[in-house]
């Protein structure tokens, strides 16, 4: 019963993410488009979402330099924890038949 739970949790947050990715493409398009002139200033004052996705880019962006250190901090750990595996496993010396 408590995996089914935590199993939704996950769910909810994958889609949670997911969805989040897809707006920071789709806003990226849309300023873009807007970059190269092919939306028009009177689409433009007209939409309701515009203004808010022109601005999402930029925001993301700023995310993710803060971000950064922390996944690099992450990563860094990881890789010291699979190094640590590694040099504490025995090697094993390979018979000539087993190098084949």
């Amino acid at each position: 019963m408590e995996t089914a739970h935590i199993n939704f949790i996950n769910q909810i947050a994958g889609g949670f993410v997911s969805a989040l990715i897809a707006l920071v493409i789709y806003s990226s398009i849309v300023g873009f488009c807007d970059k190269i002139k092919i939306i028009k200033d009177e689409v433009k004052t007209s939409s309701i979402t515009f203004p808010i996705l022109a601005t999402i880019p930029d925001k993301s962006k700023d995310f993710l330099e803060k971000a950064k250190p922390f996944f690099s901090e992450f990563w860094q750990r990881t890789q010291d924890a699979i190094n640590k595996v590694d040099q504490s496993m025995p090697e094993k010396e390979l018979l000539p038949e087993e190098a084949k």
